[in-house]
């Protein structure tokens, strides 16, 4: 899954809240689309973390690999 994606279900969300039907529906598309934000930044900080290890490893030949 790409963070961008999960940034455009939150538009999606946002989009869809201006026409709620009742202040709870609009609570839950708020609800909804907070949750496919926070996604795309855990998204964001798993890909940058990856990059950081895959780069300290190819830096340090000595680091143990997992079996």
């Amino acid at each position: 899954m790409r963070a961008q994606y999960c940034l455009e279900q939150a538009e999606e969300c946002l989009r869809l809240m201006k026409s709620a039907a009742s202040e709870t529906e609009a609570r839950v598309l708020r609800d909804l689309a907070n949750s496919w934000k926070r996604v795309a930044g855990q998204i964001d900080r798993y890909r940058s973390l990856a990059r950081d290890t895959s780069e300290a490893k190819s830096f340090s030949p000595n680091v143990a690999k997992n079996p």
